[in-house]
């Protein structure tokens, strides 16, 4: 019998969605959704690969695993793949203030 969470990612995927924000995305059906948000001009063969992977997955057919690797390399093709989580943490924290 298959768990409910059956499509999630080992680890999570760290994307820069609009304006930059980091987004955690977890599951084959979150990298799906990204994916079917991308504009249709921005389109390839990455895109093809990891969009075709992530509904693989949630059907069953492919190991998650694949799906996560396939939207990591459109992702990191993309220049949205978020190269470390803790620099983006790093990132959210307010800057030193200074002494007057």
């Amino acid at each position: 019998m298959a768990s409910a969470s059956s499509d999630e990612f080992t680890h999570p995927v760290v994307v820069l969605t609009s304006f930059g924000r980091p987004t955690a995305i977890g599951t084959a059906m979150e990298a799906h959704m990204v994916l079917v948000d991308w504009p249709r001009s921005r389109r390839g063969p990455a895109y093809e690969a990891a969009a075709a992977a992530c509904l693989a997955a949630l059907r069953g057919e492919t190991a998650t695993d694949e799906a996560r690797a396939c939207f990591v390399a459109w992702a990191q093709e993309r220049g949205i793949l978020a190269l470390e989580a803790g620099l983006i943490a790093a990132s959210r924290r307010s800057p030193p203030r200074r002494a007057a």
